[in-house]
Order: structure tokens, then C-alpha cells, then sequence
């Protein structure tokens, strides 16, 4: 059984963006499985993307931070002794650049890739979307980034993906024991327990007839994603319901997301402190995807708040919530905008559909859900 475990990561655990706050239930959870593990963090400053970093010192027994420019296997062996791990865990893309040096030096360390998306998953997305969203230039680069991922991932002992649809593209180079499927569970920061409860209709009713898109807006799929929808999606909602408001909740809403969203009736919330707050502007949430892979929280943390979600069909890849039941999915514009219409013209479909989304998020996307794999992985 191991009790040593290093996590060098580009991006830093925190609540600031997805992947971040993925990583901080997960190794929260990793410490409440065994609690004579310990767990040291080496990780990046970034100014735009750190927030919500309190949680690290309960969580992580030693921080080093690095400016960008330091993160290097050189810069790094000059702060750490790598023999005193068992297990080193590589977070993000860009952490597998270490994996050759750590392998050749250090065989007896297991080293681990979690990569976050599978670039692998995303090239051939971006070959399907070629002529829809992506140009040439962008596809080159997608598929230089599998390339990478392709060697980074056979250097590794164990490779943990976020969702069952990368480790699917992954299990095609590594045997299937040595790939992990963690999929992304709802996290529990921020939640009190009044909301795993049931909501009551009238409870329901009383939160704002508004759509709402929680993201982090400074990653480019949330910004493309909300381009799509505005170009394309917006002003068909507003044809049929002219009073309708779309309010963005999230980090990062700069002049930029100005630009591509100035529209009437839509509304700039911004930051919140948590993810309950939410509910205070709107009742149904959107996950528009309609490039990459990884991480889709979105859809579990409206899930949680008992809010239905209109989804494109990427947003919930491999997910169990089902299409007109727990979920609305909807791939065209057109088909996007009739879903947000139906839920926002009936208060009854939208409440029953938050509370089936609600019943299959607790049960299929909790993070005890996940204890038995996350003891494979890190033999803890």
C-alpha cells in the first residue's frame, strides 16, 4: 500500500476552474480513504485562473509554487527528491513532458498521467467539426497535440482520465488495467446539506424563469461555446419569448465575452462565491459543447441544484442522464433553442426534469461512487 504521493500539476487546484476543483475533491477524497497518506503539491502561479486557493493547506502537506517559467524537470529535481515518493501523479497536458525524465531515472516510481482531456479524443472530434467550427490551422494543432499524447501516454505506468469517453481513445495505445476512468463527480464545496434533499415544486417555482450558463469563461470551449449559442441560438429563443434572459455566472467575463454576447436580454452576473448561488438568477441551466473533450461538470453541478439542462449531445458524452427524461440534448441550433423554449414555457416539465437530473447525479456521480477506482489507481 502506498502513503507517498507527489502531484505536480501546470494548472493549481483551486475553485477558479474545472479541472482545478476536480482536483481538490479528488485528493480531499483520497485523504478521508486513508488518512496516513501524504500528499505534496508542485504546481504554477496563474494570476487569471487561481481562486478559491484556501483549500490547498487542508488537503496538500507540502506547496511548491513555480512561475511558468520554472515548470521544468530541471527547476523542479533542484526542489524535490523524487525517491522519497511512490507515487508521482502528472496533471494537465504539459506535465507530460516529465514523464520521459521520471521513467528513465526513477523506474521504480509509479508514474501516473491525468491528463485532464484526452487530446487523442479531441483530434477526432475536431476531424468531424472540421467543416462546421474549426479551421485548418486549429486542426493541425489538435492533431500535433495527440501526437504528443500518444508518446506521453505509453511512457506512463497509468494513465486517469476524467470521463469514460477518453479512456476509451486512450485503452486503443495502453492495456485497458493501466487506464482509469474517474469520471468528474459533483463537487461538494460550496453545498450545504439542504441540497440533497428533494426540492419541493413551490420551492422550485419560486427561483427566476432564466436560463443560466455557469462556466469559467476564460477556457476557449466556454467561449466558443457561448459564441454558438449567441449567434446561433439566442436569437431563435428570443423570436418566440421575447422577455427571456440568459444570465453568465462565471470567472473571466472581460471585454471579450462582451464583444461575442451583446445581445439584448442578456445578463453579466459574474463570480460567486458558490455554486448554490446560482440559483438565485435562473432555474434552467445550459451546456453547450461543441468542441473538445475532458471534464463536463456542468451538467452534474445543475444536476445537484435540481435545474433541467439542455445540452449539446458532446456536453454529455457517456453520461447516464437520459434525453427528454433527465436532460434535454439537442445538437443543431434549432433543436437547442426548442429545448430552452419548452422548459422556460413549462415550469411543471422543468421542475420534474431537475429532479430526475437531481436522482441520477446522486447515484451515479458522487465522488464514494469513485472510492473503489481511486484505491486501484493509486494503491492506497
Amino acid at each position: 500500500m502506498f502513503t507517498k504521493i507527489l502531484v505536480i500539476s501546470y494548472y493549481s487546484p483551486c475553485r477558479g476552474h474545472a479541472g482545478g476543483l476536480r482536483q481538490l475533491d479528488l485528493f480531499r477524497k483520497l485523504k478521508q480513504i486513508n488518512t496516513n497518506i501524504s500528499i505534496d503539491l508542485v504546481t504554477c502561479k496563474n494570476s487569471i485562473m487561481d481562486w478559491g486557493l484556501e483549500d490547498l493547506t487542508l488537503i496538500f502537506d507540502k506547496i511548491i509554487w513555480l512561475e511558468n517559467n520554472q515548470y521544468n524537470i530541471e527547476y523542479i529535481q533542484d526542489k524535490i527528491i523524487f525517491e522519497d515518493y511512490q507515487v508521482i501523479d502528472l496533471h494537465f497536458f504539459k506535465s507530460g513532458r516529465l514523464i520521459k525524465h521520471l521513467k528513465r531515472h526513477y523506474p521504480n516510481i509509479l508514474v501516473i498521467y491525468s491528463p485532464m482531456e484526452s487530446q487523442l479524443r479531441g483530434a477526432c472530434i475536431s476531424l468531424t467539426n472540421i467543416f462546421k467550427h474549426w479551421s485548418g490551422k486549429n486542426l493541425i494543432l489538435s492533431i500535433i497535440l495527440a501526437c504528443h499524447e500518444v508518446y506521453y501516454v505509453l511512457m506512463s505506468d497509468r494513465v486517469s482520465c476524467v470521463s469514460k469517453s477518453d479512456s476509451k481513445f486512450v485503452s486503443w495505445l495502453k492495456a485497458k488495467n493501466d487506464v482509469f476512468s474517474i469520471e468528474t463527480a459533483v463537487s461538494e464545496l460550496g453545498l450545504s446539506n439542504d441540497f440533497y434533499s428533494l426540492l419541493t415544486l413551490n420551492e422550485f417555482m419560486r427561483r427566476p424563469n432564466r436560463l443560466i450558463f455557469f462556466a469559467y469563461f476564460g477556457a476557449k470551449p466556454n467561449y466558443e461555446a457561448l459564441k454558438w449559442f449567441c449567434n446561433y441560438v439566442h436569437p431563435l429563443i428570443v423570436t418566440v419569448i421575447k422577455d427571456y434572459k440568459l444570465c453568465l455566472i462565471g470567472r473571466n467575463l472581460d471585454d471579450k465575452i462582451v464583444n461575442i454576447s451583446n445581445y439584448t436580454n442578456i445578463e453579466y452576473v459574474g463570480e460567486v462565491d458558490t455554486i448554490a448561488e446560482i440559483t438565485k438568477f435562473g432555474s434552467i441551466g445550459i451546456a453547450p459543447a461543441i468542441w473538445g473533450a475532458g471534464i463536463r461538470g456542468k451538467v452534474h453541478q445543475y444536476a445537484i441544484l435540481s435545474m433541467p439542462c439542455v445540452a449539446s449531445l458532446l456536453g454529455v458524452d457517456s453520461l447516464k442522464y437520459q434525453n427528454d427524461e433527465s436532460i434535454v440534448l439537442a445538437e443543431m441550433a434549432r433543436e437547442f433553442a426548442d429545448g430552452c423554449i419548452k422548459l422556460l414555457q413549462d415550469r411543471e416539465l422543468a421542475y420534474t426534469m431537475g429532479a430526475r437530473a437531481k436522482e441520477v447525479c446522486l447515484k451515479n456521480y458522487t465522488w464514494d461512487a469513485q472510492v473503489g477506482n481511486l484505491k486501484k489507481l493509486y494503491q492506497i
